[in-house]
């Protein structure tokens, strides 16, 4: 066989998808003949579709050197720069294949395309508009419709949209994308209409699926949820896993609102995405996210939230894990130390809740908040720190009145012997909540409780002496 006859049964083989083949019969072409500019594109396209960029660049690259003037070869490059992340070289080659053939449309709406990619809507149109010029086709009116939508003008989208539509009535993608138009523009029969179309054009469109839940939970509906679970049966994606907590988040946030407005309570509009309003919401949502990160491990995202709803459910160990991820991916990011600290404190281990509580500190140029001040305290005082624990719980309850907070300070006071303020501490904690003693294991000293039975507190002399028998308890 000669170099030809090889060439003739690559492309055979091209056009079966046997690539690796195309490869092994360009090699033997090339070995007998190395100006061969057609076994250098084969097996650069081979290459390409086996996702091998980098040496595809190096064909196409050998192909242009033997052929400059062909414009296929330049076209063929800008992909496999554009896969390599180089679109501004992908653009520069694509410019090079129009120059040299400037009546391929296509041409124009792949430029289009890395553009759009760039985030250059306006020359992204410039480009799409040349292409529906020479050959008007409902990709071309979508991708120019896409650009209007990140540049806020609506009404061209729309009439792009349309056309799409013109051209193909049976093109779900148009109607999921109109769809998103009317979304953002508020109306949302038109929105759920189009993604009921598009659903019945493409039973599997999971993106429909997910926008036609969060319609239906705006509209108060009780079928919500059941699109997002389709959507996951369809494709179960950390990303779909994702959505269905949100589903769930909105659900009840929707709830809430309107269970405050029907008793004639403000409902402010709260879309914090670490809102939860029930236990049930975070269990399911832990379900989720552990399967979720299972098929994504190093989402940010994923982490954050599974975080949030384990503390949310007292699952102070587990929560440490995804803290420990957060902190060690995120290291710069004072809240991850932060929360790790409050979720070590809960779990006994006091000292390295005061390692995160200042690292956190440190990493928010020294300030502190309510959290930082409460979990402090409280290591400080487990540790026997109990003058440092008095500083934090006087700041804690400068910021807010916490029941918690009155109920250590006021065991701190007591043992440094500031017996009237360790009375007056449980009186107001008393006041707050009465049953606050089951909570936990060191309970209000018995002298305290002696004295509130009287409804009275303590004289207390200069030398901080304690009154009559006080000096005898031993409370752990």
């Amino acid at each position: 066989m000669n170099e030809f006859d090889y060439l003739a049964e690559a492309k055979t083989n091209m056009e079966i998808a046997d690539y690796s083949a195309v490869i092994s019969l360009c090699d033997k072409a090339l070995k007998i003949n190395k100006n061969l500019p057609e076994a250098y594109s084969f097996r650069g396209n081979a290459k390409y579709e086996l996702e091998e960029y980098d040496e595809a660049v190096d064909d196409f690259s050998a192909a242009i050197d033997k052929e400059p003037e062909v414009s296929e070869h330049y076209y063929d490059r800008s992909w496999a720069y554009h896969y390599m992340d180089k679109d501004d070289e992908a653009i520069l080659d694509i410019n090079k294949a129009i120059e040299l053939n400037p009546q391929i449309s296509y041409y124009y709406y792949d430029k289009g395309r890395f553009e759009y990619w760039l985030d250059r809507y306006r020359e992204a149109i410039v480009s799409l508009t040349k292409g529906i010029e020479l050959k008007p086709t409902e990709n071309k009116y979508i991708f120019r419709a896409n650009c209007y939508m990140e540049l806020g003008e609506f009404d061209f989208a729309l009439s792009d949209y349309n056309s799409a539509i013109k051209i193909d009535p049976e093109f779900a993608t148009a109607y999921y994308r109109r769809g998103i138009l009317y979304k953002r523009t508020e109306q949302l029969k038109k929105a759920e209409e189009d993604f009921l179309k598009a659903l019945e054009l493409n039973e599997e469109d999971y993106d429909a699926m997910i926008e036609l839940g969060f319609i239906r939970i705006q509209a108060g509906k009780k079928d919500a949820i059941k699109y997002f679970n389709k959507a996951i049966k369809v494709k179960p994606s950390s990303n779909n896993y994702y959505w269905r907590v949100k589903a769930r988040q909105r659900i009840l946030i929707r709830e809430d609102s309107v269970a405050k407005l029907s008793a004639g309570k403000f409902a402010e509009c709260n879309y914090s995405e670490d809102v939860i309003f029930n236990k049930k919401q975070a269990s399911d949502d832990v379900k989720d996210l552990n399967k979720a990160i299972k098929l994504d491990s190093d989402s940010k995202t994923l982490h954050q939230m599974r975080a949030d709803r384990l503390v949310n459910l007292q699952e102070y160990s587990k929560a440490i894990e995804d803290y420990n991820f957060l902190t060690e991916k995120y290291s710069d990011n004072h809240s991850n130390y932060k929360m790790r600290a409050f979720c070590n404190l809960r779990i006994g281990l006091y000292q390295e809740a005061l390692d995160d509580c200042k690292k956190s500190v440190e990493l928010n140029d020294g300030c502190a908040d309510v959290i930082i001040f409460g979990t402090r305290g409280l290591a400080n005082y487990k540790l026997g720190n109990f003058e440092k624990a008095l500083t934090d719980f006087n700041q804690t309850l400068d910021i807010e009145d916490d029941a918690e907070t009155y109920y250590f300070r006021g065991l701190t006071n007591y043992r440094l012997k500031n017996y009237k303020k360790s009375f007056a501490d449980f009186k107001k904690v008393l006041e707050i909540n009465p049953d606050i003693e089951s909570e936990y294991d060191e309970k209000i000293p018995a002298a305290i409780k002696f004295a509130m039975s009287f409804g009275k507190g303590f004289s207390q002399k200069k030398n901080n002496n304690a009154p009559i028998g006080l000096c005898q308890l031993n409370i752990k």
